[in-house]
């Protein structure tokens, strides 16, 4: 329906993606990215119109993430971007930039979306299940707080990594 991959899609098309970050010692980031009370819009305006907000979000994280990044849907409201090469930093630059578009960007047929976003530098010895956890954890933290914000995670310890 978004035109994105899906979960097993970008599953898939990561894990090469990831391999050669991790032969080349390139950072790489993974945002988690949800549309803020999106069962809201749905219960209001009717699932064709969440459908619409799905599918012009979709076309909205093409248009600000960089050329390069993988871009997915893992379910419901619920997004994923992975930036090869991208720091932490440069991840919750790009992070912010989704965030302001979507909030900033207003259509006259659908309703105003904003939406909270994760973010996790992939630690080089960490798995992308395990980054994927950390920036579900900082999620939750960005929604908790109040939602249309970006939260970084703290960086991965061996501890936790090997565990």
């Amino acid at each position: 329906m978004t035109g994105l991959l899906n979960r097993r899609g970008f599953d898939l098309a990561c894990a090469p993606l990831l391999a050669r970050v991790r032969a080349e010692g390139d950072p790489a980031t993974v945002a988690l990215v949800d549309l803020d009370h999106f069962k809201r819009v749905n219960d209001r305006f009717g699932h064709a119109v969440g459908d619409e907000v799905l599918k012009y979000f979709a076309a909205l994280l093409r248009l600000t993430t960089p050329e390069g990044a993988l871009v997915g849907r893992l379910g419901g409201e619920e997004f994923v971007v992975f930036l090869d090469g991208a720091p932490r930093a440069q991840g919750r630059r790009v992070a912010e930039m989704i965030r302001l578009a979507a909030a900033l960007h207003v259509t006259p047929r659908l309703p105003p979306i904003t939406v909270s976003i994760g973010v996790a530098e992939i630690a080089e010895d960490e798995t992308f299940l395990q980054a994927m956890r950390r920036a579900d954890e900082a999620l939750y933290r960005a929604k908790t707080l109040g939602r249309d914000r970006v939260c970084v995670a703290r960086r991965a310890s061996l501890k936790e990594i090997h565990s």
